[in-house]
């Protein structure tokens, strides 16, 4: 999509609206593969909030932000500008690539079955990916972390979050994922 090539060469902050039941999401374009986007989000109180790896086929509309200027200087004064780089180097040309890139990173991602079920969301760290499979060991929402892993259907993923606020907290309060 050329409008994201060059939201993301002029560092302009974008809206980026999705498919029915999808959240339309805020944010600076920080990548753009073959079948991914990748936002730096910014909350509606001007903070960077983590990444969302979105699909590009939901994509609708992208829209500049009137308030561009005003988001970027208020970031470079709470020190966020310029934007952060990810801990981890994400394949954005397939769905299997993307969450085989955050196998063994120990980074806590929020997978998004959105066409399922758009209430639903399972976090945890990424042990392993096949063709079919995504292996989360998933930390509960007492931040508890799992004995096990769990299958999560690859193709269901229309969504990841990674290094937001909820995601952090998690971690910070479970502690690193045991091995």
């Amino acid at each position: 999509m050329k409008q994201l090539a060059s939201a993301r060469a002029a560092s302009l902050l974008v809206r980026v609206h999705r498919g029915e039941d999808m959240d339309s999401l805020d944010g600076y374009v920080a990548g753009v593969g073959r079948r991914w986007l990748l936002l730096a989000r910014v909350s509606d109180d001007i903070w960077l909030t983590g990444w969302s790896a979105v699909r590009l086929r939901d994509v609708s509309v992208v829209e500049p932000r009137a308030n561009a200027r005003f988001t970027t200087e208020a970031l470079r004064r709470r020190k966020q500008w310029p934007l952060p780089t990810l801990e981890v180097d994400l394949d954005l040309d397939s769905r299997r690539g993307l969450l085989t890139s955050l196998a063994g990173s120990e980074q806590v991602a929020a997978l998004h079955p959105e066409r399922r079920d758009p209430d639903v969301c399972f976090v945890g760290v990424v042990r392993g990916v096949n063709r079919h499979w995504v292996d989360l060991l998933e930390v509960t929402i007492r931040a508890q972390w799992d004995a096990e892993t769990t299958k999560r259907a690859v193709e269901a993923i229309t969504r990841v979050d990674i290094a937001g606020g909820y995601e952090r907290a998690l971690r910070l309060v479970a502690g690193p994922a045991p091995r």
